[in-house]
């Protein structure tokens, strides 16, 4: 940690740690007390961590506290109940940060819930991404119930999840408290086409939603808020008619991606 000493004059960094190799606590904390009071950003990316190296970031996460964390990722990290009760209590000592993610990690079905106990803290939230991690229609409900904490939030990256139609209605239900809200990505979700109307005439009530991305059927493609191309090979007329009636009352500037 000697070698820390010089950076009180630093402002900015970025540190990505791959696979757990032990010794994580003791690096963030020779950087909590190496680092000075011009330190206003950083970025932290763990990739591969096992149950042992999430602890030890939750750790370390109370340890920068004083820090002004702007990014944290966690990629193909395995979190179970353990390491999920851990970071949940963590995550309220960085109440800063504006960008978490999530991405490909091995999360229990408690586990999920666990974490948004911690992540409702995170108020100050722009960018909000859980992708490939095992949410379910129970996880994106109770992450639903949340979404009035985040108020700042501008992306919500939720694909390649399984929330299906019913997690898919609790998030509608629940858009109108994001009002900075630019991009909203469901895409790879068994989201079918009833559900994805109800995203859609959510949408009104975020002014400055730009972009919807959901998936429905690998052959359709919904490219604007006025015309439906790809449809055609759907069965349900009624729900069509429902999602154009849908678009046309969504601003002509919105894009809505249906299947990628």
């Amino acid at each position: 940690m000697s070698r820390l000493k010089h950076l009180e004059n630093l402002q900015r960094l970025t540190l990505s740690i791959h696979s757990t190799a032990g010794g994580i606590t003791t690096l963030l904390s020779g950087l909590a007390r190496s680092t000075g009071s011009k330190l206003n950003t950083v970025n932290l990316y763990f990739f591969d961590m096992d149950t042992k190296g999430m602890l030890e970031i939750s750790s370390g996460l109370r340890l920068l506290a004083d820090s002004s964390i702007f990014d944290l990722t966690l990629s193909k990290c395995s979190i179970d109940g353990d390491a999920a009760t851990a970071l949940s209590a963590g995550l309220p000592s960085v109440a800063n940060l504006n960008h978490l993610y999530l991405s490909n990690s091995i999360i229990s079905h408690n586990g999920v819930i666990t974490l948004l106990h911690g992540i409702h803290f995170l108020t100050r939230l722009t960018w909000l991404g859980i992708s490939h991690s095992n949410i379910g229609s129970v996880e994106a409900s109770a992450l639903a119930n949340q979404l009035q904490c985040f108020k700042q939030l501008r992306n919500l990256l939720l694909p390649r999840n399984n929330i299906g139609p019913d997690g898919a209605i609790s998030l509608a239900n629940q858009l109108h408290h994001l009002t900075e809200l630019k991009l909203f990505d469901l895409s790879h979700n068994n989201i079918d086409l009833k559900s994805a109307v109800a995203i859609i005439s959510a949408s009104k009530d975020c002014p400055c939603l730009v972009r919807i991305a959901l998936n429905i059927n690998p052959r359709s493609h919904f490219s604007s808020g006025i015309h439906v191309e790809g449809l055609v090979s759907l069965d349900d007329t009624t729900a069509i008619t429902e999602l154009k009636a849908a678009a046309r009352h969504s601003p002509k500037q919105r894009k809505l991606h249906f299947g990628f």
